[in-house]
Parts: C-alpha cells; sequence; structure tokens
C-alpha cells in the first residue's frame, strides 16, 4: 500500500513465467557428432512443466544406421528454471544371454529338460540390469550363474561395453534309499541303506538269506 496526496493506493504486482527451450540431440555414440535424427525441439516450456520424450528408432533413424538402439529410450523430466539440453547416443545393441557351462558334464544328460532364460538386448551403460531367475531342474541343484564379463552386486549390474554372457552351473542332488528284506509283511532280514546321485541305479549288494 502507499499513500500519495493524502490518499491511499494498493499496488498489484503481477508475475508470469518465464518460458524456457527442451532440445533433444539424437547423435551417434561412436564420435558424438554425427546426427542420426533431427533435433527434438520444444519452446515456451515453463519452470515445472513435464516432459516425456520417446527416442525414435528403426526407420526414423538416418539410412546405414537403424539397427543401433538408444542409450535413453525415452527422456523424462522436469523443467527447471533454465534451458534444457539432452544428448541421446546410439550405438549397437548389446546381448545379456545364458548358457550351460560345458565343463559341467555330469548336467549334460539331463541338458534338454533346462529351459535357459531369453536373451536380451541392453545398452551399454544401462544401470539395474537383472540377473535372470534360476532355471529350476528336477534331481540337480544351481550353483549359480557365473560371468567374467560384468560385475554383479545383489544381482543386479551394469551393462558394459560388451556383450554379457552368464554360464549356469548345477550339481546333481544324492538321496537316501533302503531296501528291505519281506516275507509277506514279516522283515526277514536287516535293511540295506545307502545314497545315491540322482539318475543313479540302486539295488541290494546281495539277495541272500539265511535258511
Amino acid at each position: 500500500d502507499a499513500i500519495v496526496n493524502g490518499k491511499q493506493y494498493e499496488l498489484n504486482l503481477y508475475y508470469t513465467y518465464n518460458s524456457y527451450k527442451l532440445t533433444i540431440n539424437y547423435l551417434l555414440d561412436s564420435d558424438k557428432t554425427t546426427v542420426l535424427h533431427a533435433p527434438y525441439v520444444k519452446e515456451g516450456l515453463t519452470y515445472n512443466d513435464v516432459y516425456h520424450v520417446t527416442s525414435p528408432t528403426g526407420s526414423a533413424l538416418k539410412n546405414g544406421y537403424q539397427d543401433l538402439v538408444p542409450s535413453i529410450v525415452r527422456v523424462n523430466g522436469v523443467m527447471p528454471a533454465n534451458d534444457v539440453t539432452v544428448n541421446v547416443y546410439y550405438s549397437e545393441p548389446l546381448t545379456v544371454s545364458y548358457v550351460i557351462n560345458e565343463a559341467n558334464n555330469q548336467f549334460a544328460e539331463y541338458e534338454s529338460q533346462v529351459t535357459l532364460p531369453a536373451t536380451m538386448t541392453v545398452t551399454k551403460g544401462t544401470t539395474g540390469v537383472a540377473v535372470a531367475d534360476i532355471p529350476e531342474v528336477e534331481g540337480y541343484t544351481f550353483v549359480g550363474w557365473d560371468t567374467d564379463d560384468a560385475v554383479v552386486t545383489n544381482g543386479f549390474f551394469t551393462m558394459p561395453e560388451k556383450n554379457v554372457v552368464f554360464e549356469g552351473y548345477w550339481t546333481k542332488n544324492n538321496y537316501p534309499y533302503t531296501v528291505k528284506f519281506m516275507w509277506g509283511t514279516e522283515s526277514i532280514r536287516e535293511d540295506e541303506t545307502g545314497t545315491k546321485a540322482f539318475g543313479d541305479s540302486y539295488g541290494p549288494t546281495s539277495t541272500d538269506i539265511d535258511g
């Protein structure tokens, strides 16, 4: 409020949001300069505006680069009080695959029972990539997935600049068995007991019975 010439006046101040520009560049990862798609540009955004922009792929990219994958599949964010520029880089797709360790030959005869996890396509630098679940196989215990291609922490890893192959290890379970020698419902000899690995044959060491 202000007093002018003995009169009181009320002064109102009005504000408008500043406008800002969002620019997304689509570039080849290997040189960081080759443009694979025209930049996405949106002007007139204001503070706290939310944006979601899906990165172009496939035929939308420059000829000769249509098989490449983006480092950011969808650019998401909230507009700050300044212009924003985001660079999306495109590179060859990398894979995460799962195989049975060939040295684990005690498992070979039952390989056909294993349904291995599907191969995944992952962009390098992707964080929080989860290691696949354990395939269950009757008569075997899964030891674990092993790889020298990535550093796994608590079941997750960051995709390196190469394909990642996990090798699975299984061991045969051992089970106890009992052979009983019966005449009708009467036991006529001490039981034979032992332990055998899954798939192994078993039977009495002798069938002789006194009398």
